[in-house]
């Protein structure tokens, strides 16, 4: 008979383990990386270095970069030139961000709504 409770115990465990890893989980895990560019990045790059701690003074045809460890996985700082002809406070940041379920996180984002000019949502 313990063994009849056994099995049924563990079936039990293996479906509701296996009926969770079916659902989406849309859910930010972290942020991988961080593009910036910039009219100066040999001066930023110093500046993140310097007062934020984050070296970024790896160097390679202009481009400085770094990585830091951290719990949830590595976060990339890139800091790029500016593109010729772009204008200073043109949009110059992109962010890589780690989710669990990609599709299911676009739609829960769409399903939130478009950002309204006020910065709110709706």
């Amino acid at each position: 008979m313990s063994k009849w409770i056994f099995g049924a115990v563990l079936f039990l465990v293996a479906a509701v383990t296996w009926a969770q890893t079916g659902k989406s989980d849309p859910r930010l895990q972290y942020v991988g990386a961080i593009s910036i560019n910039s009219a100066n990045p040999k001066a930023l790059a110093g500046w993140y270095t310097e007062k934020l701690g984050l070296d970024a003074s790896s160097e390679y045809h202009g481009l400085y970069y770094g990585t830091l460890t951290t719990k949830s996985g590595d976060f990339h700082l890139g800091i790029h030139p500016l593109r010729p002809g772009a204008k200073t406070g043109s949009p110059n940041i992109s962010i890589t961000l780690r989710v669990s379920d990609f599709r299911a996180y676009i739609s829960d984002l769409k399903s939130r709504g478009k950002p309204r000019d006020d910065g709110m949502t709706g």
